[in-house]
């Protein structure tokens, strides 16, 4: 986002951009399943998407546009405003980054912000867990009987995580993962759990 020709491209919109940078191979090098490029007018200039299972490149995710067109995003001139958040799209969970287009030197008036998504899936979960070294899993509280597990009652500010000894060798962390509004990711929610030795 930070760089001369995204400046460039995001005021004159030119095909050739897209051309030499092949944004698809962006995706594919970073397990993107979506990229988009927002002027100031609230307008989407160009935005791709991937089936990273598969490869397909797709139009870009509309639960992500949707959540664009309701997003601060959008608008944002603020060159210090940048996005990292979890948010429940339709199609599920997701990670969000965002950071303002600026020339290569960092400075200049923002002419729009670039969006990366990646879907919070079993594929990107089992990612995660090999680079933690930790076994990681997402689920869905709406099919869960907190009252019968203690373990969920999650629901507080008081209580945001909960840790317990799971035997010798483990120990189980779970915790409520919020949106970037903190708010949690309801519905359906979402719970992390973790287990380290």
């Amino acid at each position: 986002a930070v760089w001369d020709e995204s400046y460039q491209f995001i005021q004159s919109k030119d095909d050739d951009y897209i051309e030499r940078n092949k944004p698809e191979d962006a995706l594919a090098n970073l397990r993107l399943n979506g990229m988009a490029f927002l002027n100031l007018k609230g307008e989407i200039v160009y935005a791709i998407g991937k089936n990273l299972d598969n490869g397909e490149i797709t139009p870009v995710s509309a639960g992500l546009v949707k959540y664009l067109h309701n997003s601060a995003i959008m608008h944002n001139g603020n060159p210090g405003y940048r996005v990292k958040a979890i948010t429940m799209l339709p199609e599920g969970p997701a990670l969000i980054a965002s950071s303002p287009i600026l020339p290569s030197a960092g400075n200049g008036p923002v002419r729009g912000n670039l969006v990366v998504m990646r879907y919070l899936d079993s594929a990107e979960i089992s990612a995660l867990s090999k680079t933690l070294n930790l076994e990681l899993s997402l689920q869905d509280l709406t099919e869960i009987n907190p009252e019968k597990d203690r373990r969920y009652k999650l629901d507080s500010d008081d209580e945001p995580g909960f840790i317990r000894r799971l035997d010798d060798t483990y120990v189980g962390g779970y915790s409520v993962l919020k949106d970037d509004n903190d708010q949690p990711l309801l519905p359906p929610a979402a719970e992390l759990e973790t287990r380290a030795v």
